[in-house]
């Protein structure tokens, strides 16, 4: 197995704690984009609302995407965790 680490300059670096934004099997052409937040390149959240979290959550994945030369529109499945009461979030999310 052959992989290759996508870390576009947009998003956080995680190569420091040994993870990427993206990872690519070659051979396959599989890529997994791990569990993301609403961190910018320095690690920072921008937004306040849960709305906004969110929306910055699911466009950090986009990049990634691209920078692995695909789109959201090949992705397989996109899971969702929220920390704290579902039932407060659930509306907004």
């Amino acid at each position: 197995m052959s992989k290759k680490q996508i870390n576009p300059e947009e998003l956080y670096d995680g190569a420091a704690s040994g993870t990427s934004q993206a990872t690519v099997e070659t051979e396959l052409g599989l890529v997994f984009v791990p569990g993301q937040v609403d961190w910018n390149h320095q690690y920072e959240t921008i937004e306040d609302s849960i709305e906004g979290q969110v929306r910055k959550a699911l466009d950090n994945p986009k990049i990634a995407l691209t920078a692995a030369g695909l789109s959201v529109e090949q992705l397989l499945q996109v899971r969702v965790y929220v920390r704290g009461e579902i039932g407060e979030h659930i509306e907004p999310i």
